[in-house]
């Protein structure tokens, strides 16, 4: 019996579901790790990573790598993985690879962020300012926030994690998504203010949370008291400014802890121009999400900040760029006071003007505009539709240049062929209330990353 024990274990692999770390005894191997909707290296134009070459972690970096017996919280092994000279990830010692569990069953979680250690780390109280001694001293990776794309690569954690993975002898690649939520505020001059004032501002958003836990279990950060990373509940919030992507830009962003709802109730940005300072309500709840950015067009009147659009889109790669920024466009703002009379700007010159329109329009500014469609490189309609509820068939068909559009409140439906062949159309904002989208209305539109679509669509 016991030599039949004992032929009968020896040919059982039971090195391979045992509770030590090191599992099966097979070191786990990083092949290219890749982020999704990646840009070049996080930065501006002033602070430009100049060893990195696109989206490419720097030598040195670490990455927290997790294995664990999928559907176990027993058996796990964490180690933490250098990148190396070469563009390669090695264990940063011998003793901090990971290893897998099990033959079959494995979960594998990759971090570029903190450990599920326990901690509080804290965002920055500016993305346009390096953090002082004291702040950086509580922020992840702090020793690295020497500049302000590094500022931002610190706060831009990302993660990976995939279920059931056999163990493998050969390197696993990862591609790791977005653990935080993007805000970009792109502000526009409107009565009282010019192109210039608009230019000198700065923007902040209040009563963000500020403080942050690398959750156990999903691996994800989680809001938190500012003293205690168990207390989940009434997180610590602050103001934080935002990082203006260039000197001349309107355009200004900020890394955020995903789920925080801003209510309509409350005021959510500020916008100091000069000596005057003025703010955003939002008219709705508005909760950013992870990996995605929350888009805020808004228009800085002398009295007033009200919102063009709001949009949430894929992660927005302009200011990850490494490359000086594009001076933004003017946007054109006419206000159509009747509807039916809508005249275009006299001046309008070669493919990349942006137009905003306000006010009231029918079916004959409809077809004012698509005659000029071939102008316009964004077009934002925030006027009110009347006469008509539908945006008239080959609206914009074969516009190539056309990018971003916003389609007015009133419409009902979309004809067929409206976008047809506008392959540079990367986002488009309906109202409420449509229902109907014609036949190949945005067949061809192969850059469309982002559509705002209301409920009932057909």
């Amino acid at each position: 019996m016991i030599c039949l024990w004992l032929l009968l274990h020896s040919c059982t692999p039971q090195t391979l579901d045992d509770d030590r770390p090191t599992g099966t005894g097979i070191a786990l191997r990083l092949g290219t790790v890749s982020m999704e909707r990646g840009g070049k290296a996080p930065t501006r134009a002033s602070s430009a990573i100049t060893t990195m070459s696109g989206w490419e972690f720097a030598s040195g970096d670490l990455l927290n790598v997790y294995v664990q017996a999928t559907g176990s919280g027993t058996q796990a092994s964490k180690g933490v993985y250098s990148r190396n000279s070469t563009g390669g990830w090695e264990p940063q010692y011998s003793t901090k690879a990971a290893y897998w569990q099990r033959s079959t069953g494995n979960t594998v979680s990759v971090l570029w962020g903190p450990e599920a250690d326990g901690k509080v780390y804290h965002l920055p109280d500016s993305y346009d300012a390096l953090p002082g001694s004291d702040m950086k001293a509580k922020m992840w990776n702090y020793t690295k926030c020497t500049n302000f794309a590094n500022l931002w690569r610190c706060c831009d954690l990302l993660h990976y994690q995939a279920a059931d993975i056999p163990a493998q002898n050969t390197a696993l690649s990862a591609e790791l998504s977005h653990s935080m939520a993007q805000l970009c505020v792109e502000l526009t001059a409107g009565k009282g203010m010019t192109e210039d004032d608009v230019k000198t501002a700065t923007v902040s958003i209040l009563g963000a949370y500020g403080c942050y836990t690398t959750d156990a279990t999903s691996l994800q950060p989680v809001a938190c008291q500012a003293e205690d990373a168990t207390a989940t509940s009434s997180p610590t919030t602050k103001d934080i400014t935002l990082l203006k992507n260039g000197d001349t830009s309107l355009k200004h962003y900020a890394l955020l802890l995903p789920r925080q709802v801003f209510p309509s109730s409350g005021r959510m940005i500020k916008i100091s121009i000069g000596s005057g300072i003025y703010y955003y309500t939002p008219t709705g709840n508005v909760t950013p999400t992870a990996g995605n950015c929350l888009n805020l067009k808004l228009q800085v009147d002398k009295t007033a900040v009200n919102a063009l659009n709001v949009s949430s889109t894929g992660w927005d790669s302009e200011v990850t760029t490494g490359e000086p920024p594009t001076m933004d466009g003017e946007v054109t703002v006419i206000n159509n006071i009747t509807a039916g009379s809508l005249s275009l700007p006299a001046d309008l010159s070669g493919t990349d003007n942006k137009l905003m329109i306000t006010g009231q329009i029918d079916g004959t500014d409809l077809e004012t505009l698509s005659k000029s469609m071939d102008k316009f490189s964004e077009l934002y309609i925030n006027a009110t539709l009347s006469g008509t509820t539908a945006l008239p068939e080959k609206f914009a068909q074969w516009k190539s240049n056309l990018k971003v559009i916003t389609l007015p409140k009133g419409m009902t439906s979309i004809e067929g062929s409206a976008f047809l062949g506008c392959k540079a159309l990367t986002s488009i904002s309906l109202p409420e209330g449509v229902t109907s989208i014609g036949n190949s209305a945005f067949s061809g539109c192969k850059a469309l990353t982002s559509i705002s679509l209301p409920e009932g669509v057909t």
